[in-house]
């Protein structure tokens, strides 16, 4: 059985925008709270933010996999 890992895309998807995760936190309203949003960029988050995730996807009109990364693990 093969394993799979997911990590956050945020930070790809803000630098092919050309936009820093800062910018990306106060466009989604997350300003004040822009840590959060930068541990999600950071993989730092063992948890995904669905508030964060309907956000971003609101926002830019994204789909949850240009946020969300799913890679095959090899043995």
């Amino acid at each position: 059985m093969q394993k799979v890992k997911i990590r956050s895309g945020l930070k790809e998807f803000a630098q092919n925008r050309g936009l820093t995760i800062r910018q990306v936190a106060k466009d989604i309203g997350m300003e004040s709270s822009w840590e959060s949003v930068r541990r999600f960029a950071n993989n730092e988050s063992t948890k995904y933010s669905r508030d964060i995730l309907e956000r971003l996807m609101n926002r830019y009109d994204c789909r949850l996999d240009e946020l969300l990364i799913v890679e095959k693990e090899t043995d």
